[in-house]
């Protein structure tokens, strides 16, 4: 378990010490903890790591954002390789994951693009971003995706994306926009953003 200030991590219990947990303090403490001085409380954790109930409240905000297909998502969920959860006064404010995609399906999004500047192609996708509506404008869920991507930095990440917040988040942070935008089920364009390792 990791304990953070802001930016800065305060010191970390069963020894563990730093400003930026890794993969490693996961695979070894299983879950990753933030606290910070202006209320929200960030958990990383993988999903076998999580509780019945931590599983629900995951799964519900995911649907309240209404951008993804809800069948079989409670599989999916169980799927990923990770999952963020951000509470404020205890309350489940904003969620992301990091999944793990079929090779298939990844070939398939980038198509949708069009691009013909195919680099290898990323295993991991940033997904299930939503904040409750109460929470929105506060920056959680942006603060929570910089938490979730730092544990598997190192690594090729991507995304999809309508949400105007969203594109402006990964362009932010380094995220190469790729190809052209194609049409969404929940939006009328989606565009695919990648982050190469």
């Amino acid at each position: 378990m990791v304990e953070g200030n802001g930016l800065e991590n305060r010191q970390a219990r069963k020894g563990l010490v730093g400003s930026n947990p890794t993969l490693s303090a996961i695979k070894k403490y299983l879950i990753i903890e933030y606290f910070f001085m202006d209320n929200p409380k960030i958990i990383i954790k993988r999903p076998q790591d999580c509780s019945k109930a931590d599983i629900r409240e995951f799964e519900k905000l995911v649907v309240e954002g209404g951008q993804v297909n809800t069948d079989g998502l409670d599989k999916k969920i169980l799927d990923c390789k990770l999952l963020g959860f951000c509470y404020a006064n205890k309350e489940l404010a904003s969620i992301a994951a990091i999944k793990i995609k079929p090779v298939d399906q990844i070939r398939d999004i980038f198509k949708k693009t069009q691009s013909t500047k195919i680099n290898k192609l990323p295993k991991l996708e940033l997904g299930y971003c939503s904040t409750n509506h109460h929470h929105r404008g506060k920056k959680f869920n942006s603060t929570l995706n910089d938490r979730i991507l730092e544990t598997v930095k190192g690594e090729s990440v991507f995304a999809t994306t309508g949400n105007p917040i969203m594109i402006h988040y990964f362009e932010s942070r380094g995220f190469d926009l790729i190809g052209k935008p194609y049409k969404g089920n929940f939006s009328p364009l989606i565009y695919l953003f990648v982050k190469y390792s």
